[in-house]
């Protein structure tokens, strides 16, 4: 439904930053401008390390429920990288932990 919210967390500099109420029907943009108010970083400049549509990094004006995370499958782990390697996309969840440099 268009109703559907959720809670997304954000890592950033060794930090959590969580964001609620995040519309699924929002954009990349509108995600990013919710960062921004949580961590004084500029759209612009926010990179989502494992935000996915299609395999590769979403463009800004892309829908948030067509997106995907990339999760590294021998730890299960939203949060973390082996090797640089993800090797299995899941659908956005409440707690999904987005990753920014």
């Amino acid at each position: 439904s268009d109703g559907d919210t959720l809670s997304i967390v954000i890592k950033w500099a060794a930090k959590e930053y969580p964001i609620d109420n995040v519309p699924l029907t929002n954009t990349v943009q509108d995600l990013k401008n919710a960062i921004h108010v949580k961590t004084n970083v500029l759209p612009a400049r926010q990179k989502l390390l494992n935000l996915r549509f299609k395999g590769k990094a979403p463009s800004d004006d892309q829908c948030l429920s067509s997106l995907r995370i990339l999760i590294d499958k021998s730890t299960r782990s939203q949060a973390t990288i082996i090797n640089g390697i993800f090797t299995t996309f899941v659908g956005l969840k409440n707690g999904t932990k987005i990753m920014m440099m």
